[in-house]
């Protein structure tokens, strides 16, 4: 399978654990099927 480039996420799930999501794109990052990551409309 061909990694993405780039895993963007348009709008924040409040039903799921704003760590659980960052845990799981650094775990896409790290076993390189995923590249870079980016975030739209997330409240920090």
């Amino acid at each position: 399978m061909e990694p993405l480039h780039l895993l963007y996420a348009h709008i924040e799930d409040r039903t799921v654990p704003l760590e659980e999501t960052v845990t799981a794109f650094a775990e896409l990052v790290a076993e390189g099927t995923v590249g870079l990551l980016g975030v739209s409309t997330v409240a920090v």
